[in-house]
């Protein structure tokens, strides 16, 4: 039996019908609350500003859900105080509801047992390019991701490896997509696609000696495999050093051109720019021109200064 001096341990759930108001928003979603519309001043709090990141306009306070939880909003106006419940939910999970990866197991060995091998191969490569123009069109749902993960185990073939650690590295799952992709860099060797992507999870996680180690081995086996740069371009710019970057940059742009590759030239652009009007030099030099007019298609190289002269 408790006895007075003892401590209780009591559980209590924030209810809507505690507060002024309430919220519920799923990650990402975004809401505002006015609380005192004829007030001159209104001063707002957040009790957890992990769960909401928020901005305050005038007498509104506008915020973002971040990651699942609840936080409360005080906001006070003279003597005047309101409080609201925020309650953000973890999104849907794609894969709820999905057959298991065992089923998809079991059907695909009763699809494909009576078939040839010709026959078996176009059916897998079917697959996994359905997977690829579903992810493409983020409608992958769980039981294709499921489907075409019994296809590796059954037939660890390197395309259907690599599409699928596709799917898992949209997901930010780099460590199971780096596993997965060593598979496949067994199965082909020096395949420039399996090596880029293994240094794209690296990168991601943060280990960058072996995002060059496999970019080089991408470059060494296609010499112009854009995305192999252009992830040299980023660790480059993680370790500040501008020059290399540049000519990676460039180099990548041969070949590709990504959202990134956009991102970057502008930001490059802005450097060069900055460079030139405090040092009065320009440091795009005649490689660097030469290997960007290159990637432009332009039919001129530069004369190491700052024009272009015709080729």
């Amino acid at each position: 039996m408790a006895t007075f001096d003892q401590k209780a341990e009591i559980a209590y759930t924030l209810d809507p019908e505690d507060f002024n108001t309430f919220f519920e928003l799923e990650e990402r979603e975004s809401d505002s609350w006015t609380p005192f519309i004829g007030s001159s001043a209104t001063t707002f709090t957040v009790s957890d500003s992990s769960v909401i990141e928020s901005t305050i306009v005038r007498k509104t306070i506008q915020f973002t859900a971040k990651t699942a939880g609840e936080c409360t909003i005080t906001a006070t106006s003279g003597s005047k105080e309101a409080v609201a419940l925020v309650r953000v939910l973890a999104p849907e999970s794609d894969d709820a509801g999905a057959n298991p990866v065992s089923y998809y197991f079991a059907y695909l060995v009763n699809e494909l047992e009576p078939l040839d091998d010709t026959a078996r191969a176009e059916y897998l490569l079917n697959l996994a390019d359905y997977a690829a123009i579903l992810q493409a069109d983020k409608k992958l749902d769980g039981n294709m991701k499921n489907a075409l993960a019994a296809a590796c185990l059954l037939y660890p073939t390197s395309y259907l490896i690599n599409n699928y650690a596709s799917i898992l590295m949209v997901q930010k799952q780099y460590k199971e997509a780096l596993l997965w992709l060593a598979q496949a860099d067994e199965a082909d060797p020096n395949n420039p696609i399996i090596l880029t992507n293994m240094a794209e999870c690296c990168y991601e996680l943060g280990d960058y000696e072996m995002t060059m180690v496999y970019t080089d081995i991408a470059i060494a086996s296609q010499e112009d495999f854009g995305l192999a740069h252009l992830l040299q371009a980023c660790v480059h710019l993680e370790r500040g050093n501008v020059y290399p970057a540049m000519v990676s940059l460039f180099r990548s742009a041969k070949t590709c051109w990504t959202d990134l590759t956009t991102t970057l030239m502008e930001d490059l652009y802005q450097y060069a720019k900055e460079y030139k009007e405090v040092n009065d030099i320009m440091i795009l030099d005649k490689e660097l021109l030469d290997i960007l007019m290159e990637a432009a298609g332009a039919d001129c190289v530069s004369d190491g200064r700052d024009t272009l002269v015709p080729l």
